[in-house]
């Protein structure tokens, strides 16, 4: 079984050069066959000069809309490129704890979205299932020995009912089958269209409303652990 773990950039090269890292060490460490490619998302010219053989441009076709919209375009052009049984999405905001990946694929079947258990930084409310605690909020002031230190208490083996939506793990055959995200959020005159009233974000809609994934059980992993810093390259 081969795995890709899909990442995505725009215009950060320290948020690059930390993903690249994050990535690289997760397919060393892995029991699995494990490879990563990095989406350029029309990445701005610092970027570009630092892409390297992991990395893919994506040339948006509508390069002045609405940038989410622009990542949900972004992230299914990676699912579809990259030739590999299992998808795995991850934020480059994110810094992983010891056999994260490894563990997350224990609970991935037929029936099943497994996702990682995030602590976050507190600069936005938790998610569902994720710990509220501050080991930094940008790449600068990390405390990595911090975050691993507490990972490691609050590991344990099993799953919990439902969750957050990234990182996540996806049969490639199941996310191309399924058409991939939305083009966006979705609202009240349609997917993309943010000037009406918001129903709910486009990887809520993919994970509930799919035809082919409404009868898989979304999951956390709570041995799958990893730190969201929750600044993202949009407040970088």
């Amino acid at each position: 079984m081969k795995i890709s773990l899909i990442g995505m950039i725009y215009k950060s090269v320290e948020y690059f050069t930390s993903m690249s890292q994050e990535l690289k060490r997760t397919c060393t460490d892995s029991k699995y066959d494990v490879d990563y490619l990095i989406i350029a998302n029309d990445p701005v010219v610092e970027v570009t000069k630092v892409l390297d053989d992991k990395c893919v441009v994506y040339n948006d076709p509508k390069p002045n809309d609405y940038y989410l919209n622009r990542v949900y375009r972004a992230w299914n052009y990676g699912g579809r490129f990259v030739s590999a049984d299992v998808i795995v999405f991850v934020n480059s905001d994110m810094i992983f704890y010891d056999n994260w990946l490894d563990n997350l694929l224990e609970h991935l079947d037929d029936n099943t979205i497994p996702c990682c258990k995030l602590v976050e930084s507190g600069k936005l409310i938790p998610g569902k299932h994720a710990v509220d605690k501050n080991f930094g909020t940008s790449i600068d002031s990390l405390d990595l020995d911090g975050f691993k230190n507490f990972a490691k208490s609050i590991s344990h083996p099993g799953i919990s009912t439902g969750g957050l939506f990234m990182p996540c793990a996806f049969y490639k055959k199941d996310f191309v089958l399924s058409g991939g995200y939305p083009e966006g959020n979705v609202y009240e005159k349609g997917v993309g269209i943010n000037t009406s009233k918001f129903l709910e974000s486009g990887d809520h809609y993919f994970f509930y409303k799919n035809s082919v994934m409404k009868n898989k059980d979304h999951i956390t992993v709570n041995n799958s652990i990893c730190y969201h810093i929750q600044e993202g390259e949009k407040d970088a």
